[in-house]
């Protein structure tokens, strides 16, 4: 008991980290969690639905409530059977027995457990699809990494390749993550040029003087548009400076 209480305490700050963000998903986000709850059960219908469009095409008397009760207890059969890979014969037998036991036919039964098979051989194979179209593009991402670190040795030399490059792509992640927090903020053309050359990486102070003749504006232009940035919290004064004010992104 005391190995299992040191090793709680010894992360006690990830479980409380964890625990405040289940209670402010709860607190904040209840519109998100009504939506996946709606989603949810929609699915079920959906199960629902595929069961009694079946068993009509089947020729059999297919009932709404009769659909719903199928689609659930197929799910408890398929779960009671975990342990057996895929769940072969005991998935298909389990949904022959359900049937009967609803009065349909062993024919019935029987096409209906290797209908909703064939569904899952489906989706199997749409999931393999797609795990090899992922597969690719990571392949495609790793050749990327190593290629930024052998551009770039010394800042990376330490790092993996996926680290290398998830450095590389912070500081467009930066400019995306900056432009969408202020996707409403009202800026003319001049801003929004001066704010892209900053993310991009400004090299050297930004002035109102460099402002004005990057901009192709007057100096109290250039000085009324970084002021209306500081105002909308998007620009702030570098401190320790008398002469020469230079601004940088401020801190979101």
């Amino acid at each position: 008991i005391g190995l299992k209480i040191a090793y709680l305490e010894a992360r006690e700050e990830r479980l409380k980290s964890l625990d405040r963000a289940v209670w402010g998903f709860y607190r904040h986000k209840r519109p998100a969690f009504c939506a996946s709850t709606g989603l949810f059960f929609l699915g079920w219908i959906a199960e629902a639905l595929e069961v009694y469009v079946i068993i009509w095409y089947l020729g059999g008397p297919a009932m709404a409530l009769s659909a719903i009760s199928i689609g659930a207890l197929s799910v408890f059969i398929k779960s009671s059977t975990f342990f057996i890979p895929g769940s072969l014969g005991a998935q298909d037998g389990g949904n022959l027995l359900l049937l009967n036991a609803f009065g349909y036919s062993d024919v019935t039964g029987i096409t209906f457990a290797l209908l909703r098979r064939f569904r899952e051989l489906v989706w199997i194979g749409i999931g393999l699809l797609c795990l090899a179209l992922v597969g690719g593009r990571q392949r495609e991402f790793r050749k990327v990494a190593h290629t930024t670190q052998a551009m770039v040795p010394n800042t990376f030399s330490s790092l993996s390749p996926l680290d290398s490059a998830e450095v590389a792509c912070t500081p467009v992640l930066r400019k995306a993550h900056f432009w969408q927090r202020n996707a409403r903020v009202s800026l003319n053309e001049r801003q929004r040029k001066m704010l892209n050359r900053v993310l991009d990486g400004f090299k050297g102070n930004l002035t109102a003087g460099k402002w004005a003749v990057i901009a192709k504006c007057s100096i109290p232009t250039a000085q009324r548009d970084i002021k209306e940035l500081i105002d909308q919290g998007l620009l702030v004064r570098n401190e320790g400076e008398s002469e020469n004010t230079s601004y940088s992104i401020a801190a979101q």
